[in-house]
């Protein structure tokens, strides 16, 4: 028995089917994430390394030749590139394609641990940069304020971003141009060179003085304590009163010490007030859609704070949410106007509108099918797969397919029906 005679023999077993196929295809597009992307990954790696105020000759004989030595054996590598600057060092790794870059980034992070021990011990920090979708954010927004600017940082930093980050599919808050006030240790040099004092000796006294050690325990009775010595810096007159000399010269004499905003390079106005930016990342099995239209209303209800209405603008100026839906929408457009001039060619060659009823039900069925294919992929499989520009360009062009795919169904089940009448 072939699919055409048993769709003729059981018709109330397709309906079900079909019923079926459309209630789980309903669920799908409800639940399946929508992007304006699929998730793509890069092969490439950049493995950064921040060390100013040197020379390239010596960032690539004390920086990027460690790093050579042990990122060039990597598994699966396929080039290596390496530019040195005053500024530091920029390794470039490509691999084969196909690598799973998830574990390449913990083999990468692996060896730079090893090299590690033979980098300058001033070395801050060694930054992976790795291109993909998931890294773009999906919501980002000005804050302008117009009170003083020490509340700017504590009103962004306690309310607006803790709020933001509590919500559902949230994954990080990125905050830019916000100053947090600083300890600034300004120092004279003509000062240190008449005291006969380097600029290491005064690093070494600054920095041994602000320690705080375990003192180990007294036990009494059946109570353990813990004991601690704490030697951090509590006020600014701590550090002023730091000894460099044996004959009473302190950090005070040869340095100006304040606590005071940084010097400010970059500025960012909103309406002529001062203004941070926050850039809002998304959890990986988050809707964009969904987690930007909660921002919205986030950002609505801290504006309507008592405590903040009159002095917090909010500007949004990039919100994804809104580009998916309205590249969503253009498809959609595309699709229903493809599916109804097919209908209407159909109907003018075979000239039957119950026929062209049938194949142009094919077209929205077969499309509901495909979401729920996709959710049971996600579901199932395990897959990341969402609806997104791409997979909808996809469904588009089927539609054409899907015309061909069911005039060639109706033919067969009429031939059949001509051979048993």
């Amino acid at each position: 028995m072939n699919i055409s005679e048993y769709s003729v023999k059981r018709p109330v077993t397709i309906l079900m089917a079909t019923i079926s196929v459309l209630v789980l295809g309903y669920i799908a597009l409800t639940r399946l994430p929508l992007a304006l992307l699929p998730e793509m990954s890069s092969s490439h790696l950049r493995v950064q390394v921040d060390y100013p105020s040197s020379s390239p000759e010596e960032i690539e004989r004390i920086i990027s030749r460690p790093l050579e030595e042990y990122l060039s054996t990597l598994n699966g590598l396929e080039s290596i590139s390496t530019w040195s600057r005053t500024s530091g060092a920029n390794v470039s790794l490509e691999f084969v394609d196909g690598m799973d870059m998830d574990i390449v980034s913990l083999e990468v992070r692996d060896r730079l641990d090893q090299a590690r021990a033979y980098l300058p011990d001033d070395v801050e920090r060694i930054m992976i940069r790795r291109w993909q979708t998931t890294d773009m954010p999906i919501f980002r927004f000005a804050i302008g304020w117009t009170g003083d600017k020490d509340s700017l940082y504590r009103v962004v930093d306690e309310i607006v971003t803790r709020r933001i980050e509590r919500i559902n599919g949230v994954a990080s808050v990125d905050l830019r141009g916000a100053d947090e006030k600083q300890i600034i240790v300004e120092v004279d040099d003509g000062l240190l060179q008449a005291y006969g004092i380097d600029s290491f000796t005064f690093s070494q006294a600054l920095n041994s003085n602000n320690v705080s050690l375990t003192g180990g325990y007294i036990m009494s009775g059946d109570k353990k304590y813990t004991l601690r010595s704490i030697g951090e810096y509590r006020t600014i007159e701590d550090i002023k009163k730091v000894p460099l000399t044996r004959n009473g010269l302190t950090i005070g004499d040869v340095a100006e010490i304040r606590f005071d905003f940084p010097e400010q390079y970059d500025f960012s106005r909103l309406n002529g007030e001062e203004a941070v930016t926050m850039m809002v990342y998304k959890a990986s099995t988050a809707n964009v859609v969904s987690v930007c239209k909660a921002i919205q209303e986030e950002l609505v209800a801290i504006q309507e704070m008592p405590s903040l209405s009159g002095k917090l603008t909010i500007q949004v100026y990039n919100d994804q949410s809104e580009q998916i839906l309205d590249t969503l929408n253009d498809l959609k457009t595309a699709g229903i106007y493809g599916g109804i001039l097919a209908m209407i060619v159909l109907f003018l060659f075979l000239m039957k509108v119950r026929s062209t009823l049938i194949i142009g039900m094919a077209i929205p069925v077969s499309i509901v099918f495909t979401c729920a294919f996709l959710f049971l992929m996600r579901i199932v499989g395990g897959s990341d797969i969402t609806l997104n520009t791409i997979s909808l360009m996809g469904m588009m062009v089927a539609v054409g397919m899907l015309v061909d795919n069911s005039v060639v169904v109706l033919e067969n089940i009429f031939r059949y029906r001509q051979d048993k009448g």
